[in-house]
C-alpha cells in the first residue's frame, strides 16, 4: 500500500518519524519511508488551510496514492470528549466564509453565491463516510469539525459561534485536507487528538505532549497492523 500521510507541523507527529526512521527526502518539506512492506510518504504543509490545500493537490497529483491520512491536535468545544482522546473526523467545514451583516453572518450559499451541496460539499459541510481504510480508525469516536484562520479564544465569541454550530472539534487545516482529497477521489481519514478545549485563551491548560502522544502511538499501531 501507498500511503500519504499530511500534518500541519513537524511536532505534531515526531514519534511517527522517529519511528519510521530514514527516510528519502523529495522536497524539503515531503518525504517518503518504507515501513512494513509499505510505503509511507510524510508530507508537512504547514499552518492554515491555504498552505494545505496547495501542498495536498500538489502531491496527490504528482504520485498515485491508495490513501491520504491527516494527523494533528485540535481544540475540543465538547466537554465530554477528553484530553489527549482520539477522534475520526467524518464532517468538516470553513464556518467563516462569507459575510457579516447587521443582522448576523451569511453564508456564501445564504448569499446565492453557490449551493450548499456544490461537489464536494453535501449541505455545506464536507462529509467523509466510513470507507473501512484501517479497522482501528472504525473503533474511534466520529465528531464534527470545523476549519478556522483563527482559533477560537475569547469567550464572548465562543458563545456566539457554538449557538450556531454542531461542531465537536476546531482545526486550521482540515477542511482543505478534505477538500483536496475529495476533488481527487482519493480515499481518506483525518484524525485528531484533542490538546486543550475551546475556552479564554489559557496555554497552562492545554496539554500538547498528551495528544501528540497518543496521536502518535495510535498511528504506529495502525500501521504496523497494516
Amino acid at each position: 500500500m501507498k500511503i500519504l500521510i499530511v500534518s500541519a507541523t513537524q511536532l505534531e507527529i515526531q514519534l511517527l518519524l522517529s519511528e519510521l526512521g530514514n527516510g528519502k527526502e523529495l522536497k524539503s518539506n515531503f518525504k517518503r519511508y518504507d515501513f512494513n512492506n509499505h510505503v509511507v510518504d510524510i508530507l508537512i504543509t504547514g499552518v492554515g488551510m491555504v498552505v494545505t490545500a496547495f501542498w495536498t493537490a500538489k502531491v496527490i497529483n504528482s504520485e498515485k496514492y491508495d490513501c491520504a491520512i491527516n494527523l494533528g491536535i485540535c481544540g475540543s468545544f465538547n466537554r465530554s470528549i477528553a484530553l489527549g482522546e482520539l477522534l475520526n473526523i467524518t464532517s468538516d467545514c470553513i464556518p467563516e466564509l462569507g459575510s457579516e451583516t447587521a443582522d448576523g453572518f451569511l453564508s456564501l450559499a445564504d448569499m446565492n453565491l453557490v449551493s450548499p451541496d456544490f461537489f464536494p460539499f453535501q449541505g455545506g459541510k464536507l462529509i467523509n463516510p466510513k470507507n473501512h481504510l484501517f479497522s482501528l480508525v472504525d473503533s474511534l469516536p466520529e465528531v464534527n469539525a470545523v476549519s478556522v484562520n483563527t482559533i477560537h479564544g475569547e469567550s464572548v465569541q465562543i458563545g456566539k459561534f457554538i449557538k450556531h454550530s454542531d461542531a465537536d472539534i476546531e482545526t486550521m487545516e482540515g477542511a482543505a485536507f478534505f477538500y483536496a482529497c475529495f476533488q481527487e477521489q482519493l480515499p481518506c481519514v483525518q484524525l485528531r487528538a484533542v490538546s486543550n478545549y475551546v475556552e479564554a485563551r489559557d496555554t497552562s491548560k492545554w496539554d500538547i505532549k498528551l495528544a501528540v502522544a497518543k496521536l502518535n502511538q495510535f498511528v504506529i499501531e495502525m500501521l504496523k497492523k497494516l
